[in-house]
């Protein structure tokens, strides 16, 4: 770790990707990164030998670096070049996937550019192309923008731990081992008494055994039973403790409305670039299809957060949208933060003309439960 980030909270965009699309500016802001990382690599005759989505790190703020300094085994001198360009094509595979998955269009020029090979030339020259066909994503306020994001995507996961399951790494990058503890060392027998004092140990036993046995006979005869003498007792067999009740599942979004009412046909809510995360900003598409032939009117709605463990509700107010009757549909482009629980969903209710509501749109719905 660089020494400007020791100590910041990261994840691997691997761990991100699984969860979120990025975008046209986060893409750009990985392939910089990692195309930068390499140059630096490159120019000291050095490999990264281990390029993958793991090795490039996020961090709460939002910066990418390319994690790894190098350190591995050295190529031989025929093969470094071949290895270098290697490691050039797969981070431009990286900036091609990461763009082919976004949901937001990304520029003409980035796509052109993308769609064939790198530039040859090195990591460098494919850095300087990638600035030079994102264009405004490159620039310092596209960078502050993608950084922005990035930093929205990456709270969820570092304050909640959402996401797949993965390995905790000790202090020397193995994966760390629970193995079972290790059986205790058995005791060792103290010492016995020095041999004089085992001789008066064993008269005192061998006199407090006659006068147990004297006391026995004497309430024998008297008439009192002797106490049992079986064998030893028998334990009892134990009881196993019962085992904890299944989590309830996480329960489904109550309906509130109807799918359509009145002149509204259908209301749709969808997420504009990537699945929406806990606590974190969620670009959305609201639209409200009207039946034909319906005239002039005005469409109001609102957005609802819900808590489906809780059942807590929070509306967020939309502005109104004046339809012609040539229109089909009333459309809003939105910006709503989710809850903050381990269940948030978001829906979006018609309250005039008539009352319809969407299909839920569920908030990191892997969770098994409340």
């Amino acid at each position: 770790m660089s020494p400007e980030r020791e100590g910041r909270p990261e994840v691997s965009l691997g761990r991100l990707c699984a969860v979120a699309h990025l975008g046209p500016g986060p893409s750009v802001a990985a392939g910089r990164a990692v195309l930068a990382g390499l140059e630096v690599l490159h120019r000291r005759g050095l490999v990264h030998g281990g390029l993958d989505a793991g090795a490039v790190r996020i961090g709460d703020d939002g910066t990418v670096r390319l994690a790894g300094d190098g350190s591995g085994p050295e190529p031989a001198p025929e093969l470094l070049a071949g290895r270098q360009r290697a490691e050039v094509g797969a981070a431009w595979e990286m900036v091609r996937t990461l763009l082919a998955a976004s949901l937001v269009t990304p520029p003409a020029a980035l796509r052109g550019l993308l769609d064939g090979p790198p530039p040859p030339g090195g990591a460098g020259t494919a850095l300087a192309a990638l600035e030079a066909a994102a264009g405004e994503l490159a620039q310092p306020t596209g960078e502050r923008r993608a950084a922005a994001r990035l930093a929205e995507l990456v709270e969820p996961l570092r304050r909640y731990g959402h996401g797949p399951a993965r390995p905790t790494f000790g202090a020397a990058g193995a994966s760390t081992v629970i193995s079972a503890p290790a059986a205790p060392p058995r005791p060792v027998p103290p010492q016995g008494p020095p041999a004089h004092r085992r001789r008066r140990l064993v008269l005192a036993a061998v006199g407090a055994a006659a006068l147990g046995a004297a006391i026995w006979i004497g309430r024998g005869s008297a008439g009192t039973a002797p106490p049992s003498t079986g064998g030893p007792p028998v334990a009892a067999a134990a009881t196993p403790l019962p085992s904890a009740p299944p989590a309830p599942p996480i329960p489904a979004v109550p309906a509130v409305a109807p799918a359509s009412a009145g002149v509204i046909a259908a209301v749709h809510l969808e997420p504009a670039a990537g699945p929406c995360l806990p606590a974190a900003v969620c670009a959305l598409q609201l639209r409200v299809d009207l039946l034909p032939r319906t005239a002039t009117t005005t469409v109001r709605a609102l957005i609802e957060v819900l808590d489906r463990c809780t059942g807590a509700r929070t509306e967020v107010a939309v502005a109104p949208m004046r339809v012609a009757p040539a229109a089909a549909s009333a459309r809003w482009s939105l910006r709503v933060r989710a809850g903050a629980g381990p269940a948030p969903a978001l829906l979006a209710l018609a309250t005039v003309p008539a009352r319809a509501a969407s299909a839920p749109v569920l908030v990191a719905p892997f969770l098994p439960s409340c």
